[in-house]
């Protein structure tokens, strides 16, 4: 009886305890925003993070290929593939992993997406466009436009401005864009005095390098004004135009567009001014037209080097 009793119990104790269980499958959505760009020297990829994701993988295909390989596993939510040769088109897909309990869950693969790494040829012609008094509401609508045709150009920034639009200051250079100084508040540095001179173009570096992490090279006079003083305190090279699109005047996007294209020449700088609605429209158009006719959209630093 007792024996008895004491299985019985035991019985007891062994139903009670509770059933093991097995952790939750963890469900990763893909990445968002997933975006590829060209830069100078491959392609870089950037994604949000995943939450609960662990890493991140990243396929490659090339163009003509049959099938996409596995190239990097990283933690971060960009990558940069240096591997990409110069003129040719990859394609791209991510996707996010976690391991858990020795179970391993991948989320769905982001959308493809497709990128020819930038290359500029010394034998064909090419042009600068530059932007004046930004940023603005209006440079993200400029930046598509440049991102979606393959294409740089280079923002002149007011050192005021800058920190209101960090975000758009810092996809400006992540583009591979090129930032230059225009002064902190727009001042006329042609009849400047050596101290107002400094102080206008130091405050301006400090604030672009805040974001970006780096000074300007170049500079930009507003207004075209040039003195002795300025020469002798600029610090930079300053760059001028061989076409002044008067979009500032004008406010009319059709007649900007012909102004360029009308009057286009290879190495031409083309001076235009991103706080219009309008020459953001007509760089819409400028853009895709003048590398459909076979212009290459360059900085000026780069325009400069060929």
């Amino acid at each position: 009886t007792e024996q008895t009793t004491e299985e019985n119990t035991e019985a007891t104790e062994e139903s009670t305890e509770a059933p093991e269980v097995k952790p939750d499958a963890i469900k990763l959505t893909k990445p968002a925003s997933f975006k590829t760009t060209a830069i100078k020297d491959g392609i870089k990829l950037s994604w949000k993070k995943v939450s609960k994701a662990q890493q991140y993988e990243v396929y490659r295909k090339k163009k003509g290929a049959d099938s996409y390989k596995l190239i990097e596993t990283t933690k971060k939510c960009a990558y940069k593939d240096e591997t990409a040769k110069y003129g040719v088109t990859y394609a791209y897909k991510v996707r996010a992993i976690a391991v858990s309990e020795g179970e391993t869950y991948k989320s769905k693969y982001t959308e493809v997406k497709k990128c020819c790494t930038y290359r500029i040829d010394p034998s064909k012609p090419m042009v600068a466009l530059t932007f004046d008094d930004g940023p603005s509401i209006y440079t993200p609508g400029i930046l598509d436009a440049l991102e979606e045709n393959q294409c740089r150009a280079t923002f002149f920034e007011v050192g005021n401005r800058v920190e209101q639009y960090e975000d758009t200051v810092l996809r400006i250079d992540e583009m591979g864009c090129e930032i230059g100084n225009h002064s902190y508040d727009h001042a006329n540095l042609g009849n400047a005095s050596a101290s107002k001179i400094r102080k206008e173009i130091s405050s301006t570096d400090a604030k672009i390098k805040k974001v970006i992490g780096k000074k300007p090279v170049l500079m930009r006079p507003p207004y075209g004004s040039i003195g002795t003083t300025l020469r002798q305190n600029v610090g930079k090279p300053m760059i001028m135009w061989s076409i002044d699109t008067l979009d500032w005047k004008s406010r009319n996007a059709d007649k900007v567009y012909q102004n360029v294209m009308n009057n286009v020449s290879d190495g031409d700088i083309i001076l235009m001014h991103d706080l219009y609605s309008s020459s953001r429209e007509a760089a819409k158009c400028i853009i895709p037209e003048l590398k459909k006719k076979g212009y290459q959209l360059v900085t000026v630093s780069e325009l400069a080097e060929y």
